[in-house]
């Protein structure tokens, strides 16, 4: 009989995961194989893994004791897409302009945990978002950019 936890994989940087598998059996030694579906494994109860791009891969972990005797995890990981921001700049009527590589149409934008309602964007690479009056050019903040398929990035200010 085996006992293992397939814990949900850590992301470090857009497209690397660490994967971790932590087994036993009665006999005390176990191996554990990744399929990361994407053509690639690994052996190891602790591995990372850089995805070629964004999409839904189907990662499988196999557990098997020194006899031979196995059991498998299979889970499906949808990889999206964060916005890359370049520059975030303050504009003299309250508002924010973000120039990025990725911003989606349907974009959220979140100040400091409130989602804005007026999010402008005028191209895939620049939105303008109208702020609330308590922000300053002083007052720090959070900018929190969410794409539609999920990708998201964090921006702090000044």
């Amino acid at each position: 009989m085996f006992l293992h936890q397939y814990a949900t994989p850590s992301p470090r940087a857009a497209l690397t995961f660490d994967f971790k598998a932590e087994a036993g059996c009665a006999d005390g030694q176990v191996a554990a194989t990744w399929d990361f579906g994407d053509g690639s494994s690994a052996e190891g109860a602790a591995v990372s893994h850089i995805y070629p791009a964004p999409g839904t891969y189907i990662t499988t972990l196999t557990i098997r004791d020194q006899g031979g005797y196995g059991d498998s995890d299979t889970r499906t990981m949808t990889l999206t897409t964060p916005p890359f921001v370049r520059k975030i700049q303050k504009l003299p009527n309250l508002s924010l302009s973000v120039a990025d590589e990725n911003l989606q149409p349907g974009i959220k934008v979140k100040i400091n945990g409130q989602e804005m309602p007026n999010v402008k964007r005028q191209s895939s690479a620049k939105l303008v978002i109208k702020t609330p009056p308590i922000m300053n050019k002083k007052s720090p903040g959070r900018v929190q950019l969410i794409n539609p398929d999920g990708g998201q990035a964090v921006l702090k200010w000044p």
